[in-house]
């Protein structure tokens, strides 16, 4: 029967049909199964990459390390500034020192040679024999005071006895100390 072997032609193209499409289907169902996984794998990794906020927090904190870093900067050049001035002033505070000991030492030095100028006054009193006379070597005004002319000899007997006297007074100031520590006069 022609019709039924047409039929059954039919049914063979048909039925090859459906395996071709329905294998296209298959191809297809995993070929969106495999861009499903992709698209989730995506999406994970999307969701772990920083979002519009992070980058702005980024941005600030950016902002804000360049501030402190100008600040620090500043207070870097201000620190440098002050130690300058600091050594500027351990400088002056060393000179003045050295000025003021210097002024010490004129002045302790001007007060012995006035001391040894009385001391020696008195001394030439009383080596002369003029005791009945009263000299106070503190009322009398040493820069215009005269003193009588001397032969050179008596004169350096006077410094003698005058040098004798004061090593005599600064051994007698001495305090000695012996074994143990205990002063002896």
């Amino acid at each position: 029967d022609p019709r039924s072997f047409e039929m059954l032609q039919k049914i063979q193209t048909l039925q090859k049909r459906l395996i071709i499409k329905t294998e296209e289907v298959v191809e297809k169902n995993l070929l969106i199964q495999e861009k499903e996984k992709l698209y989730i794998e995506l999406k994970n990794i999307l969701a772990r990459q920083p979002g519009p906020e992070v980058a702005e927090k980024l941005s600030a904190y950016q902002q804000t390390l360049k501030e402190k870093t100008r600040q620090m900067k500043a207070m870097a050049a201000e620190l440098n500034m002050f130690q300058a001035q600091v050594n500027e002033y351990k400088y002056e505070l060393e000179r003045l020192t050295r000025e003021l000991q210097d002024a010490k030492r004129k002045f302790l030095e001007q007060k012995r040679k006035e001391q040894l100028l009385r001391e020696s006054h008195r001394e030439f009193v009383n080596f002369q024999g003029l005791q009945n006379q009263t000299v106070h070597p503190e009322a009398m005004n040493i820069s215009t005071a005269t003193a009588p002319i001397l032969s050179p000899r008596s004169i350096d007997s006077t410094r003698q006895m005058i040098k004798q006297q004061q090593i005599n007074q600064f051994q007698a100031s001495q305090t000695k100390f012996v074994g143990g520590g205990f002063a002896l006069k």
